[in-house]
C-alpha cells in the first residue's frame, strides 16, 4: 500500500532518515493516548527527543564481486552451450561427457589454440633493444658463474626489507648457477610452460579466487589436473604411458606456479 503524499511529507519533517522518522511517527502516535504528566508520557517524549538527534545512517558500499576465473565462467553455463563450445574446438565424444569434463575439455582446447600465437612469439626476430638485455643477461650470468653463493640464512634486500634464502647456489637445480635448459630445470617443465601458460596462470587464479596460496598446494593440485586430463585421452599402449608418465615425473610443478603465479600473493 502506498504511502500518502501528506504523510510522506510529514515523516521528512521528522527526520532526513526515513527509518528513524518512522518511529517518531509511532511514538507521537503513541504519547497522544497516555495520560498527560504521566512518567510513561515524559518517557515517550524523552526517546522521541533522541531519535531527533540521531544522524542518517549511511549505507555500506556494495562489496564488488570477486571477477570470476576462466573455469567458473564456463561452469555457469548450460550443457548445451558448452556442447557447441566443445564441438567448435574439436573435443571428441563432446555429447557424453559431463559438465565438469566438458569445462576441462574446453580450457585444454583453447589451451592448444595458443600453441601456434606461442610458437610464433618464440619464433619472432629479435629487436636491438632485446639484443641488448640479452647480452646484459649473458654478462650477469657470467659474472653470476664466477661468484661464490653465500650460505643459505636471512638476506636484506636493496630496499631494506629482509627476506630468507633456502638455497645453497641461487639456483633451483643442485650444483649449477642456471637451470639446465633454457633457464628452467628441465626440458619436461620448459616445454609445460612454452605450451600451457596461459592455463597455468588461469588455473593459480582460480585457485587463488577460492582462497589457497600455498604454491606447494597449488602445484600438487596441478599436477594432479594435468595427470587426470593426459590419462584420459591416453592410448591403452603401456609404452606410451611409461613415457609419458617418465616426463610428468620430470616436470617441476613448484617451478611452473612460482612462475605463472608471480602477480600473486602466494606463500612458499
Amino acid at each position: 500500500m502506498a504511502i500518502p503524499q501528506w504523510y510522506a511529507d510529514y515523516l521528512k519533517k521528522l527526520h532526513p532518515d526515513p527509518a528513524i522518522a518512522l518511529k517518531i511517527a509511532k511514538l507521537e502516535t503513541k504519547l497522544l493516548k497516555v495520560m498527560p504528566g504521566s512518567g510513561v508520557q515524559q518517557r515517550l517524549k524523552e526517546e522521541i527527543k533522541e531519535l531527533k538527534k540521531m544522524p542518517i545512517k549511511k549505507k555500506a558500499p556494495a562489496k564488488k564481486a570477486a571477477p570470476l576465473g576462466p573455469k567458473a565462467k564456463l561452469m555457469k553455463l548450460t550443457i548445451p552451450a558448452l556442447r557447441k563450445k566443445a564441438k567448435a574446438l574439436n573435443v571428441s565424444d563432446y555429447t557424453k561427457r559431463t559438465k565438469e569434463n566438458l569445462v576441462q575439455s574446453i580450457i585444454l582446447g583453447e589451451a592448444r589454440k595458443n600453441i601456434g600465437k606461442v610458437a610464433k612469439k618464440q619464433a619472432a626476430p629479435k629487436t636491438s633493444a632485446a639484443s641488448r638485455q640479452t647480452k646484459m643477461r649473458e654478462r650477469n650470468i657470467v659474472k653470476d658463474l664466477v661468484r661464490k653463493a653465500k650460505a643459505p640464512g636471512k638476506r636484506r634486500s636493496a630496499s631494506g626489507k629482509i627476506y630468507y634464502e633456502r638455497r645453497a647456489n641461487r639456483s633451483d637445480i643442485p650444483g649449477t648457477m642456471l637451470g639446465e635448459y633454457n633457464g628452467w630445470r628441465n626440458y619436461e617443465t620448459w616445454l609445460t610452460n612454452v605450451y600451457y601458460d596461459d592455463l597455468i596462470a588461469d588455473y593459480i587464479q582460480d585457485a587463488v579466487e577460492q582462497g589457497e596460496t600455498s604454491v606447494y598446494r597449488i602445484g600438487q593440485s596441478l599436477k594432479d589436473y594435468f595427470e587426470e586430463i593426459i590419462y584420459e585421452s591416453m592410448p591403452n599402449d603401456n609404452f606410451i604411458q611409461d613415457l609419458v608418465n617418465a616426463g610428468l615425473s620430470e616436470i617441476s610443478w613448484r617451478e611452473l606456479v612460482l612462475n605463472a603465479g608471480s602477480n600473486f600473493d602466494l606463500k612458499d
